[in-house]
């Protein structure tokens, strides 16, 4: 095993063991794979400046993982509950919604992705 493989792994599972404790945001959308679909989704989108609604989360996730849209959108109505995800009117289609993270998931997702610099 590689020196990087080593402590990619400890890395990994000091993670596991202490992220869910002190980050919120990170527990919850690290639940099961819908959801760490649309947290990866939603941050990606963000930091690269680019327009995100359902429909987008949607066919994201099913490229990853066969679900149904009921599923997705029940976590997407959980988090926006919870005050994780931010709905607001799109700028492109009036119909939509873009969706971007809260400031406290932001933050988190910049807390806990330190972990990764190894």
């Amino acid at each position: 095993m590689s020196d990087f493989s080593k402590k990619l792994c400890l890395a990994l599972e000091k993670d596991l063991k202490e992220s869910n404790l002190k980050y919120e945001t990170v527990k919850y959308f690290r639940q099961n794979m819908i959801s760490v679909i649309i947290w990866i989704s939603t941050m990606s989108y963000f930091y690269n400046k680019k327009e995100l609604n359902a429909e987008d989360i949607y066919r994201i996730v099913n490229e990853i993982v066969r679900t149904s849209r009921p599923s997705v959108m029940k976590y997407l109505g959980e988090a926006k509950q919870k005050k994780y995800l931010q709905f607001t009117m799109s700028r492109n289609d009036k119909r939509a919604y873009s969706i971007t993270p809260s400031e406290i998931t932001i933050y988190e997702f910049e807390k806990w992705s330190e972990v990764f610099r190894i």
